[in-house]
């Protein structure tokens, strides 16, 4: 596999970025990663492994792989494989949904083969000819990884080689046999837990048969009672025949109510007519009387407002002249107390005696006394023609409104009739009702069920038909009760059968434990596992890394070996990496070496694993695979080593022809770079940026 092109959109630290931004494809051979910390060059190697196998792949929850601030993430791979091209595209957005979709060019055409992320995986397992985990081995030297070789045990470094070979499955053997010790142990105490002594089921079969046969005896009852109901609601109206009855009667209640409103309305009008029958002649005959008693009272009414006016004007006459009087009394009084000569007459000026003047007086003072009477005899008579005036008045309102009344009187006479004759069609229809079901009357009918009215009949028919239900519902559970009792009878019935088979079979079954056990402990342990890494693995892998080995380290070491050593009481199996150092002439063990050329052989060693890796056959008779993932992805290997080692390392894998390409990141300085690509990565603005500074 060789990486083409890489663009990212929303990648952790990268905001958007395309590589190469001109349109080419990826140089080959060696790239150098470089940037200073925390710009983003482990991020750009976990977008690749992102894209091409998503978050199993870079151990990361997907929501952190999305840039600050944005809504998803996109990572497109175009990558070729023995001549082939074939893109990838995958996305996630923060709502939790994922999209990948693999294509193929054929044509100049993209055309995708894959859109779901285990079709995409299962077809980059057959393009790869790897599983993800191989696949990620070959491919990435994780940041540490290289340390870890350099200073770990013969235990660990056993292990490591073990799961980046992915030949577990080796070791494993007698893991299969112990996983099926224990899950045949797991499968005999579950059978265990579901294992009951025969005799116990055959003793809830008796029980079951006792239980059926008490539903059974119950049902018959039952029965019983239910063709008494159902005979019984037989002999009952039915309900479309007491529905109509209902209605019917309910209709002749409401046409005697109207009927009895009707009476009610005319006879209302009757009192305001002042009639007790309303009979035609009789309320023309009133009418009549009142019109005439109307012209009577109008006049009466007219004359007797004259009257009154008479009185007043009557009135006002004495009370002017009494008035004069007065004032003459007055001054005649006025004269006499002053004790003045020469009064005279006030009506006529001449001279008066004192004689003429005191008749004068007494003759005033009897006319005034007259007038008062007068007048007080006119206010009575006054008063009594008020009177008679509010009764004409009372009277004269009275009349019209009786008027009124005889006239609606004929309308509420033609209402009575009219609702009569409703009621009484009404009761006709009924008794054609009950001719019709040969009942004489309606009594007949209520008495037969000791009802007192259709009402009471109703809730009777009711209350029957509603102990029906709960009767039915009784005898359908006693009926599914009898139905799942046998259903269990015959399940428990060969359940005694199952059990004494369950028996056997649990017995059977711890033998096979004990045989396994045996098998496990005398046979296998260590015996395949040891023969694999010691007979086969540890050959290839000296052949592979004794190149990478002398290149790296100026000749002074010129090969590698691994010597297996055997299991101990806290450790197991283990591997011992010893290197002959060609100055001294002597093997030595990793741990006699600097750190910084254990970091070189260690280094070496990787390498050689990733070069090794899809052609290991860890049996002679395994299949032999292609290796196609020929690309490595180098994240800070060369932290340990001096300028002097790391500028080796650089010109060894600028000439390495076993990975077509290899991408080393670094934050240390590199002498001696030319001839070789360089990917800057930098910051920029909130995000970073890489830029593509390739070879010709």
């Amino acid at each position: 596999m060789k990486l083409l092109s890489i663009r990212l959109r929303s990648f952790k630290p990268f905001h958007e970025l395309q590589l190469p931004d001109d349109g080419s494809d990826l140089p080959k051979g060696l790239i150098l990663v470089r940037g200073s910390n925390s710009t983003g060059k482990s991020s750009l190697f976990e977008a690749i492994l992102w894209g091409l196998w998503g978050a199993d792949a870079v151990k990361l929850d997907n929501d952190e792989l999305v840039s600050f601030g944005s809504a998803s993430c996109e990572v497109t791979l175009v990558f070729e494989v023995q001549g082939l091209q074939y893109k990838i595209r995958r996305s996630y957005g923060l709502d939790k949904r994922m999209s990948v979709t693999l294509f193929t060019k054929s044509k100049d055409q993209w055309k995708p083969i894959a859109d779901k992320s285990a079709s995409v995986a299962s077809k980059l397992e057959e393009i790869l000819n790897l599983q993800l985990k191989q696949a990620l081995n070959t491919l990435l030297v994780r940041q540490g990884e290289v340390a870890t070789i350099a200073s770990a045990t013969p235990s660990d470094l056993r292990d490591l080689l073990v799961k980046v070979y992915n030949i577990e499955l080796l070791d494993q053997m007698e893991n299969h046999l112990e996983n099926l010790e224990t899950d045949v142990t797991r499968k005999v105490e579950a059978l265990e837990q579901e294992y009951e002594v025969p005799e116990r089921v055959e003793e809830r079969v008796e029980k079951a048969s006792g239980r059926i046969a008490e539903l059974e005896e119950r049902l018959a009852a039952k029965n019983l009672q239910m063709a008494a109901l159902e005979s019984q609601i037989a002999s009952l109206p039915k309900a479309d025949v007491l529905s109509e009855m209902l209605e019917i009667t309910s209709d002749i209640e409401e046409k005697d109510r109207e009927y009895e409103h009707a009476v009610s309305a005319r006879d209302r009008e009757l009192a305001s007519a002042g009639l007790a029958d309303s009979e035609e002649v009789v309320v023309r005959a009133r009418q009549d009387l009142l019109t005439r008693e109307l012209e009577r009272l109008t006049e009466q009414r007219s004359r007797t407002e004259s009257d009154v006016t008479a009185a007043d004007q009557e009135i006002g006459g004495l009370s002017r002249v009494d008035k004069d009087l007065l004032k003459q009394v007055e001054t005649l009084q006025g004269a006499t107390e002053s004790g003045a000569e020469g009064m005279k007459c006030p009506t006529c000026s001449k001279p008066l005696s004192v004689r003429e003047r005191d008749q004068i007086l007494a003759d005033y003072r009897n006319t005034l006394n007259h007038d008062a009477a007068r007048r007080d005899e006119l206010a009575k008579q006054k008063a009594k023609l008020a009177a008679t005036m509010r009764a004409i008045d009372e009277r004269l309102l009275a009349i019209p409104r009786a008027i009124d009344a005889l006239k609606r009187l004929t309308e509420r006479q033609a209402e009575v009739d009219a609702a009569k004759v409703a009621s009484q069609e009404s009761r006709r229809k009924f008794e054609s009702f009950l001719d019709g079901l040969g009942i004489s009357s309606l009594d007949v009918l209520l008495s037969k069920f000791d009802a007192r009215s259709p009402d009471e009949l109703q809730r009777i028919v009711d209350r029957v038909n509603d102990q029906l239900a709960p009767l039915k519902e009784e005898i359908g559970t006693i009926q599914k009760d009898i139905t799942n009792d046998r259903a269990d009878m015959v399940e428990l019935e060969s359940k005694v059968v199952r059990m004494k088979e369950l028996g056997a079979e649990i017995a059977d079954m711890k033998k096979l434990v004990e045989h396994t056990k045996y098998v496990r402990r005398n046979l296998v342990k260590g015996f395949i596992s040891d023969y694999v890494v010691q007979k086969r693995l540890i050959g290839i892998i000296r052949a592979a890394t004794n190149q990478y080995v002398q290149s790296f380290t100026n000749g002074q070491y010129t090969r590698v070996d691994l010597e297996p050593t055997p299991g101990m009481a806290k450790y197991g199996a283990g591997l011992i990496l010893k290197i002959h150092d060609h100055r001294d002439n002597a093997d030595k063990k990793a741990s006699q070496l600097s750190y910084g050329d254990r970091t070189a052989v260690s280094l070496a060693l990787r390498l050689g694993i990733s070069r090794t890796m899809s052609r290991i056959r860890p049996l002679k008779d395994s299949p032999a695979y292609s290796p196609r993932v020929q690309c490595v992805l180098l994240d800070e290997p060369l932290g340990g080593l001096d300028k002097d080692r790391r500028a080796s390392v650089v010109e060894n894998l600028t000439s390495d022809q076993s990975f077509k390409q290899i991408f080393l990141i670094t934050h240390t300085d590199v002498p001696n770079v030319q001839g070789v690509s360089v990917i800057e990565v930098t910051k920029s603005g909130t995000g970073s940026t890489a830029t593509l500074h390739a070879v010709p």
